[in-house]
């Protein structure tokens, strides 16, 4: 999965995109989940911890669940 930048997930979040957490792997505690940008074409790409501090109005998961 190619990764997109700060640029990248602002303007698709603009033209209706959205932020998910998927899961990427799996450890003795649990999950652990990467935050996914889906394009309103369908188009996926992993964004990460740093760019997610970027967008505004998003929280910061601590990106592991139990």
């Amino acid at each position: 999965m190619k990764s997109a930048g700060l640029d990248q997930v602002l303007s698709a979040l603009r033209a209706g995109g959205s932020l998910a957490e998927l899961p990427s792997s799996f450890y003795s505690g649990g999950y652990s989940y990467a935050p996914v940008l889906t394009t309103k074409r369908g188009a996926q790409y992993r964004v990460s911890t740093q760019v997610m501090r970027g967008v505004p109005g998003t929280p910061m998961p601590d990106c592991a669940h139990p």
